[in-house]
């Protein structure tokens, strides 16, 4: 027991002199390197939180993304949600392959107009009848598209459904436009308003036949026969330009008109036949009347 009383006392006296050499005072226990430890833990533990956090929300941006709808700030969202009530059409929009993003209703259909081509072929049908011929092309022809149903569609676009829904379709054209197509026909009543005048010109009414002259000495008349009319086959010259333009891959051809005669109702042996001799007449004076002699 002595002996390890007075190993005790020599470790206390060595520590006593250890300190006795330092210009700093023992440390106690519980001292300052205690608060330090305790400050760092803290602020390890504050990071560690913050890299939870921005973990969590990173993972939950992602699959925000992943469903349609990408992470964004609530001021972000609200900029877009303002941005959709707008009276042109979004970013993305196309028209026949034209960019009408932008613009308004009237601006997209003034410049459509100006770029789309009015007519989908060449059409250049060629009408034939004997020495003469016609042509009908696009600038004698109407066309109609359906260009007004196509600007409200394509205006419509990402306009219906909930804020999320419109939200995710607009989003959506910044990586894939959309392009609405227009469609152009030929208006068929400008075909036939276009066979009119060609018509017109061909077709001829019959011409009876009439008294062309009379020969005084031998008291005889002389004839003109009469001319068949002709009349084109109007039904089937529809259809042959129709299938011209409509059906030929490039709307050109040529059709050879077809005609009819129309027989006159009266010839010259009709004339003849019924032609009598009713009286004459003479340009000299008649011989003077003188009164008998009693």
């Amino acid at each position: 027991m002595a002996k390890n009383k007075n190993y005790s006392q020599n470790l206390a006296d060595t520590q006593q002199d250890i300190y006795s050499n330092s210009s700093e005072p023992p440390v106690k226990n519980g001292g300052p390197n205690k608060k330090i430890y305790i400050g760092i833990g803290i602020a390890c533990t504050v990071l560690i939180a913050a890299v939870v956090v921005a973990v969590i929300f990173l993972l939950s941006g992602s699959q925000g993304e992943q469903a349609g709808v990408p992470s964004m700030t609530s001021s972000s969202v609200s900029s877009e949600l303002e941005a959709l009530n707008t009276n042109t059409f979004y970013d993305g929009i196309l028209i026949g392959g034209v960019d009408v993003g932008g613009m308004t209703k009237e601006e997209a259909r003034k410049a459509l107009e100006e770029k789309l081509p009015q007519a989908d072929k060449d059409y250049d049908a060629e009408l034939t009848y004997g020495e003469k011929s016609w042509h009908i092309t696009k600038e004698n022809l109407t066309f109609t598209s359906n260009l007004d149903e196509v600007l409200e569609e394509a205006f419509e676009y990402g306009r219906k459904g909930t804020d999320e829904e419109r939200l995710e379709q607009v989003r959506a054209l910044e990586k894939k436009p959309k392009d609405f197509e227009v469609k152009t026909e030929l208006d068929e009543a400008s075909i036939d308003a276009a066979l009119e005048p060609i018509c017109a010109e061909i077709n001829r009414e019959p011409e009876d036949a009439t008294i062309s002259a009379f020969n005084s000495s031998t008291g005889k008349f002389s004839f003109k026969e009469g001319v068949k009319g002709v009349q084109v086959d109007e039904e089937k010259l529809k259809q042959d330009v129709r299938a011209v333009l409509l059906d030929s891959e490039d709307g050109t051809g040529t059709v050879a008109i077809t005609t009819k005669e129309i027989d006159f109702n009266i010839n010259s042996s009709d004339l003849e036949g019924n032609i009598q001799k009713l009286g004459s007449y003479s340009r000299f004076p008649p011989t003077p009347w003188t009164a008998p002699t009693t």
